[in-house]
């Protein structure tokens, strides 16, 4: 699985006319290979618009690059509409479980989304992920309300990791956080493990929200 990041930073006066415009990516609905996509602005930075997709393999999403994406952008009427975009692609390593099997099934009713965008040290690779598998997804799993996830690899540096779960409901994820987020934190020795950590919390946009078919 392909693992797409995109974040879009939006001038105020633009943001109306952004979200307008990223409705026009429902068509994303009918592409093969394609599972979905979810978004929404940033909760420390509202002008910053994060949107993930997801992609069965590489060889649907290097299809869709060369034959769909650009017809779908220009019909949008997007470009201009945000003053900078950067986009990051990873390889899925494996699930997180939650209250549902896959991500695709948990993209029609998240309410947020939750990314943490890790920098490891090399020497600490290893134990970041056997920590990811056996501290962080069973108790984020028994924590209530989250619906699933994927653990990636960043296609272009092996120690850059992304963690992406989404939520029910924008609650249930209040309460993980105030209630297992630090003892996990400590738990896991993240400190230890992470050179560098971007953290994005994310409001989902329901117009942004495209489910793939299957």
């Amino acid at each position: 699985m392909i693992v797409k990041l995109m974040r879009c930073k939006v001038a105020d006066e633009s943001k109306e006319t952004f979200s307008s415009s990223q409705c026009a990516w429902s068509a994303l609905a009918r592409v093969d290979g394609f599972i979905g996509q979810i978004g929404g602005w940033d909760t420390r930075d509202e002008r910053l618009a994060v949107i993930v997709a997801w992609w069965q393999d590489q060889p649907s999403y290097d299809k869709f690059m060369r034959e769909i994406h650009d017809p779908i952008y220009e019909k949008s009427g997007q470009a201009g509409t945000y003053q900078s975009c950067e986009v990051d692609r990873w390889e899925a390593q494996f699930d997180i479980a939650g209250e549902v099997g896959q991500v695709h099934d948990a993209i029609p009713d998240g309410e947020l989304i939750r990314l943490a965008w890790c920098e490891v040290r090399p020497d600490r690779v290893e134990h970041f992920v056997e920590v990811q598998k056996s501290v962080w997804n069973p108790a984020m799993a028994s924590a209530g309300g989250l619906l699933a996830g994927v653990f990636s690899r960043s296609d272009q540096h092996e120690n850059h990791f992304l963690v992406c779960t989404l939520w029910r409901t924008i609650a249930a994820h209040d309460e993980y956080r105030q209630r297992y987020l630090y003892r996990l934190k400590d738990q896991s020795e993240v400190v230890k493990d992470v050179a560098h950590l971007e953290g994005y919390v994310v409001h989902v946009q329901p117009s942004w929200r495209v489910v793939g078919d299957r």
